[in-house]
């Protein structure tokens, strides 16, 4: 495994137009996006407490940026199988969990290293200002989500043999991620139609405990959605490791 995380690390220093890409789209969001409410909504009544808009939408896009990094991470399990480098991987002494957990490790560092960035950055505008303690926690919640949403899209590009059909139905799982969830506006200001899809998003959770960290906001965290969050995690890498299993065995 140690071999695939040196590898990972060096595929992603090898093309830093990589980097680049995947900062793009949440920097994007958040300067027109973002920018765009924080005038026509200053102020956001969150948990009982009043923040400003960009303090209520920073952790948003770094729970975005970790998405967008999946979103791009699954056509690279794709290109593997299709170049012949996965039939090569699976020829040496490594099995395919070693294989999966390998790159979900330097994955998700990467994806968390990039979301710790994004919200820095706008957390600066915001004026947020992080503790030493907070930034760890930052880490933590940043990690398990990307780990968590890696896992999901590895798995779509694993499973389906389509490379157009799994382009697609990521494209189309990363708009309904992202708009069904409290990532640009709250709970309470979405169509009564999306807010039960809100409440069984991964996104909600990852967010949800991000503004726990960042914000000064006076609630408890939700038990029982951290659990369903981390059985789901748990579900992520299982359906990945599996899927990648049967993919390496077919070869």
């Amino acid at each position: 495994m140690k071999g695939i995380i040196i590898r990972e690390i060096r595929l992603f220093v090898a093309a830093p137009i990589n980097l680049g890409v995947t900062l793009l789209t949440p920097i994007l969001y958040g300067f027109l996006f973002a920018a765009s409410l924080s005038n026509a909504l200053p102020v956001v009544s969150y948990q009982s407490t009043t923040v400003s808009y960009l303090q209520y939408v920073a952790p948003g896009l770094a729970t975005f940026a970790l998405v967008m990094f999946a979103n791009m991470s699954g056509p690279a399990v794709f290109q593997e199988k299709a170049s012949g480098m996965l039939r090569e991987i699976a020829s040496c002494p490594i099995t395919p969990v070693e294989y999966v957990l390998g790159k979900l490790i330097t994955g998700s560092g990467i994806a968390a290293a990039q979301a710790l960035l994004i919200f820095l950055v706008f957390g600066a505008f915001a004026q947020l200002h992080p503790t030493a303690t907070m930034l760890l926690k930052l880490v933590v919640v940043l990690v398990i989500g990307a780990l968590g949403f890696i896992s999901l899209y590895n798995s779509i590009w694993v499973l389906v043999r389509n490379p157009q059909t799994a382009s697609l139905i990521s494209s189309m799982l990363t708009t309904v991620l992202t708009f069904t969830s409290p990532v640009f506006y709250t709970i309470e200001n979405m169509p009564k139609l999306l807010r039960p899809l809100a409440q069984v998003n991964p996104m909600t959770y990852v967010v949800g405990l991000l503004r726990y960290v960042t914000l000064p906001a006076n609630f408890h965290p939700p038990i029982m959605g951290i659990i369903a969050g981390l059985i789901v995690l748990a579900t992520a890498v299982i359906v990945n490791v599996l899927s990648m299993r049967r993919s390496m065995a077919n070869l």
